[in-house]
């Protein structure tokens, strides 16, 4: 499955226009946990497919999206629910891990 790269000049529309929650995961190409945690945010994309949508963002190219968001870190991971933020996981996380805390976000939003 292919997940969007964002950059800013499409971050803030792709979140705003989604129909579904949002995960956009923030990386850098010199981060080797961030590289990690992408095979496993490509194997979530697919199995919530048509439930969550899925988007990277590399923090040293899109400033903006990173410091909208707040990122200090990565990989950081930003949930959000109609346009609007709903959670953060920092640091690299096992697929168990994320998909218990996706689960519960879940949950909550409904």
């Amino acid at each position: 499955m292919d997940i969007p790269t964002l950059k800013d000049a499409n971050f803030f529309s792709f979140i705003a226009e989604a129909t579904t929650p949002v995960v956009v995961t923030f990386v850098a190409k010199t981060s080797k946990p961030a590289s990690e945690q992408l095979a496993t945010i490509v194997d979530l994309a697919e199995s919530y497919e048509g439930v969550i949508s899925f988007a990277i963002v590399d923090a040293e190219d899109s400033l903006q999206a990173a410091d909208h968001c707040g990122i200090l870190s990565v990989p950081t991971s930003v949930l959000f629910k109609g346009g609007k933020f709903a959670d953060r996981i920092v640091g690299l996380m096992s697929k168990t891990a994320l998909v218990n805390r996706l689960e519960e976000d879940l949950r909550s939003l409904i």
